[in-house]
């Protein structure tokens, strides 16, 4: 809202209230008893049943999923007020019950989402059938089905967000780095792979500053080589906003820092000033990847396990985006 706004907004109330004084206004007051003067700001919960399914980092216990990680389908994510039973204590919505962490003590805001990965939990361990944990959404675009991913080299796809990381793991000695991914374009055919994949890093375990970087695969074949982009650093435990877009194969991933702490709007870069974007990844897919089949991720999948870290990664999400278009 501009200032010229806001201050019409505000002579707006002031003359109502005048009125309101009245014995008119005393009239109007009992045919319009719900009347408010300003309505509170809202916070916009993402709508994760809309976004397709959740894995968490527990194991199925059922075949023929035994042993990977359980995934909330679209129908379990519906509760706007608070995820399954099943979830607690890695996924959580933001609400007036649910207003600190309890695990950085970090603030959490009505419908901002809370994700935990202990290194620990399923995906922790060598001998797991995943690797690494995850509270973490895949996005379908035929709700219960994977059967609309689209194509990495024709049209326009794109995911956008705000978020913030508030705890990382604890490095055992001989281990410096805690990583998790919070964006990811997985790939399903040709390739099992990820053709792009979003990392945070911090660095040392004292350090006040985390690294934001990206890696792309340049062919889908497994193994392929990969391109890394120069980092991005911003505060411990800061929000920032995130645009994933892909155009006929081109790749460009930008990044805003600072963000409001109530992110304006659901269009990147989210009410952070113009200036404050900057370009962290571009790169060109090549026909190697023609008529595969891609999808988005988003959440909280870190890159460490029982054998080099200790403790978890906490995420909380403020806002999610996503579309196509032919």
């Amino acid at each position: 809202m501009d200032d010229h706004a806001d201050a019409g907004r505000r002579g707006c109330d002031d003359r109502l209230r005048r009125v309101l004084r009245t014995g008119l206004g005393r009239r109007l007051m009992f045919f319009l008893p719900t009347l408010r003067l300003s309505a509170p700001q809202a916070v916009s919960a993402i709508d994760w049943s809309a976004y397709g399914s959740m894995a968490l980092p527990i194991a199925a216990v059922a075949p023929p999923a035994t042993g990977n990680p359980i995934n909330l389908t679209y129908l379990q994510l519906q509760n706007t007020a608070a995820p399954p039973s099943l979830a607690d204590p890695y996924l959580r919505w933001g609400s007036d019950t649910f207003t600190v962490s309890p695990i950085s003590g970090a603030p959490i805001a009505q419908g901002e989402t809370w994700m935990w990965c202990p290194v620990d939990a399923n995906g922790g361990s060598p001998t797991d059938p995943t690797p690494h944990p995850r509270c973490e959404g895949r996005e379908q675009r035929v709700l219960g089905s994977d059967a609309g991913d689209w194509d990495i080299r024709t049209g326009t796809h794109w995911q956008s967000g705000v978020l913030r990381v508030t705890q990382f793991c604890t490095p055992k000695p001989g281990t410096n780095q805690s990583r998790t991914v919070w964006n990811q374009i997985h790939g399903k055919i040709p390739s099992t792979g990820l053709p792009v994949i979003s990392v945070i890093r911090k660095p040392t375990p004292s350090s006040a500053t985390v690294e934001l970087y990206n890696i792309v695969r340049t062919t889908p074949a497994s193994g392929s080589p990969t391109q890394t982009s120069a980092s991005i650093s911003i505060p411990l435990g800061a929000s920032f906003a995130y645009d994933c877009r892909v155009v006929n194969g081109l790749l460009t991933l930008r990044i805003a820092h600072p963000v409001p702490a109530v992110p304006v709007g659901n269009v990147f870069p989210f009410g952070a000033d113009p200036s404050a974007i900057q370009t962290l990844h571009t790169y060109q897919f090549d026909s190697s990847w023609d008529g595969g089949t891609n999808y988005f991720k988003g959440g909280n999948y870190i890159q460490d396990d029982l054998t080099t870290h200790e403790g978890g990664v906490e995420v909380i999400y403020q806002r999610l985006v996503w579309g196509h278009s032919p």
